[in-house]
């Protein structure tokens, strides 16, 4: 038997690891299936996540928006909104700032 974390869980750490174009990738495909405050939640209960990721979302944010960056054109190509990946990246950052 093998027991795997909730998709909020993984999502949450993808967002504060190192953002490179995999854990970007990562991150944006799970958030399309993460209940949103599920992951804000799983951000705010471990020691000082909260500032990784908050370090990190200018970089995630640029990365998958720009043109010609590798994060863009994977996200382009798995059919991603990057616009309202954007949208749900802002809404975790201002939950984070509060």
């Amino acid at each position: 038997m093998v027991k795997v974390p909730p998709i909020e869980h993984i999502t949450a750490v993808k967002l504060g690891l190192l953002v490179d174009y995999k854990n970007n990738h990562d991150a944006a495909m799970l958030l399309q299936r993460s209940d949103l405050k599920l992951v804000i939640k799983a951000i705010l209960e471990n020691d000082d996540w909260r500032e990784m990721v908050l370090r990190r979302m200018p970089k995630l944010k640029g990365r998958i928006s720009q043109s010609g960056q590798l994060e863009n054109t994977l996200a382009l190509a798995a059919g991603l909104n990057i616009k309202e990946h954007i949208k749900r990246l802002g809404i975790i950052e201002e939950a984070l700032r509060k």
